[in-house]
């Protein structure tokens, strides 16, 4: 009964859809009715009302009854009519989302007993370019809308209502780089390094901290501070004494004598310097007896010339008289055993030429056998520096310095990846993946072009720096 009275009611309906929903008046004209027309409201009628405007408006008629109901949007059905909507022009066409993409099918929305169902598509007029829209802006869709709230994120359902422009992506060629110290500054020239004239030098330098020759007395002279404190340096692996029985006897005379060299005080400076003097001493016996010294392994004539090199260190720089008298007498069996540790070193005279793919193809036998071989490499490289740079600075730049122990090569591996690696396994990581090369001496300016602030370690900064300067190599580590 109740759906023969809805009929009912229907066929004698006489106002359009629009006022009939809002429930307002309507004037019945054809093809839209007032209201219709103000609001800009799509004007259906149920039952068409008789033909009175002639033939014109009767076929105006059937083509507004042809349009689907579904354009009636229930937004404009619901008439939310405001007191200030009266004075503002109307819109050029009735604003449907669904047609933002341009596409002349689409579906819109209409009302079956108060809930929202979708119509079979129907063809539309609104298009982006009539609503003043950005035609590439992507189409939002409401159906997503309960997909993207029911989405269950647990399996990866989570889904985007619309999709917002991605940022431009800068290419390799506009970011930043890691400086290279080539592009700092120009390095000195062989002969430059290995001596200096009486032009380039002259003796208040070496108290200038921020002049090559200033900063190398400086770090020669606080290099026994770092051996103190953290038991190596950059010549003296942590671990190289790892592997044999007992650490050697000379090196642990020298370092008890340089511990308390380190925290000296006025009140206790006498025994520093005694426990140095008596050091050195301990150090020396071997150099008495040339049976004993025959008779050395490998690590204990390193450990005898690491020991004696960090005692000249003091010796020399304390600025004490007897002590500087001491050392420059003894300075002859350091030289003597440094080239004894040449015939022991290995210089990388069969790797130094090969490309990076070959080297890689070459590890050594072990990292413990790679770590010794590498100390005895950088302590001859340093001891050769160290007693040249004392030659330089007693002729006060008045004569150079022989230049004998610089004729033959004196490779040594520059890497920090290797040299800070703290077990076999990492070692052995770094030589197949991270940077690594061979340099002769001081002369690091091609591997400069290539080397990256990581792969600095200390011992090849210092040559970064004898080569570029103090303050260019700041700025290549990135230091403020």
């Amino acid at each position: 009964m109740g759906g023969d009275a809805d009929a009912a009611d229907k066929s004698r309906q006489k106002s359009c859809n629009a006022c009939v929903r809002s429930k307002r008046r309507c004037d019945k004209r054809t093809p839209r009715c007032t209201r219709c027309s103000e609001k800009n409201f799509a004007c259906v009628y149920q039952n068409l009302p008789p033909a009175g405007g002639g033939p014109a408006e009767g076929a105006a008629a059937a083509k507004a009854a042809t349009v689907s109901d579904a354009q009636d949007d229930p937004l404009q059905a619901m008439d939310l009519e405001d007191g200030s909507s009266d004075h503002l022009p109307p819109p050029p066409h009735p604003f449907d989302f669904n047609t933002l993409g341009g596409s002349s099918s689409s579906t819109s929305p209409t009302y079956v007993n108060g809930t929202l169902v979708m119509d079979e598509p129907t063809d539309s007029s609104a298009t982006t370019s009539s609503l003043n829209l950005d035609p590439n802006m992507p189409n939002f869709d409401f159906n997503s809308v309960m997909d993207f709230l029911n989405a269950d994120p647990a399996q990866g359902g989570e889904m985007q209502v619309w999709e917002t422009p991605q940022f431009p992506q800068l290419s390799k060629s506009l970011a930043p780089e890691l400086p290279y110290m080539g592009s700092v500054c120009c390095g000195m020239e062989r002969d430059d390094i290995l001596c200096m004239s009486q032009g380039d030098f002259q003796p208040w330098q070496i108290h200038e901290p921020d002049s090559r020759i200033g900063y190398m007395v400086s770090y020669l002279t606080n290099m026994h501070t770092t051996f103190a404190q953290t038991k190596q340096t950059p010549f003296l692996h942590r671990h190289l004494y790892r592997g044999i029985h007992a650490t050697p006897r000379p090196l642990l005379a020298a370092y008890t004598a340089i511990s308390a060299y380190a925290g000296r005080t006025n009140a206790n400076k006498g025994w520093a310097i005694r426990a140095i003097c008596e050091g050195a001493a301990e150090v020396l016996k071997s150099a008495k007896d040339p049976a004993a010294s025959a008779a050395m392994t490998g690590h204990e004539k390193l450990a005898r010339t690491q020991a004696l090199w960090l005692l000249q260190t003091i010796r020399c720089f304390d600025g004490d008289v007897a002590m500087r008298a001491q050392g420059e007498r003894d300075m002859e069996v350091l030289k003597r055993w440094l080239k004894e540790l040449e015939g022991l070193r290995d210089n990388l005279d069969d790797v130094h030429l090969l490309d990076d793919l070959a080297l890689r193809q070459r590890p050594p036998r072990s990292w413990e056998v790679w770590v010794f071989n590498e100390c005895v490499r950088r302590t001859v490289l340093m001891g050769h520096i160290f007693t040249s740079l004392f030659e330089i600075l007693k002729a006060a730049g008045e004569s150079e310095p022989d230049v004998t122990n610089w004729l033959a090569p004196h490779r040594w591996t520059f890497s920090r990846s290797l040299w800070e690696a703290q077990s076999s396994p990492a070692f052995f990581s770094s030589w197949r993946e991270k940077p690594l090369f061979m340099v002769n001496s001081f002369f690091v300016q091609e591997v400069a072009k290539v080397a990256r602030p990581f792969d600095v370690d200390e011992f090849a900064r210092l040559f970064l720096t004898v080569n570029f300067g103090v303050e260019e190599t700041k700025h290549f580590m990135l230091e403020v």
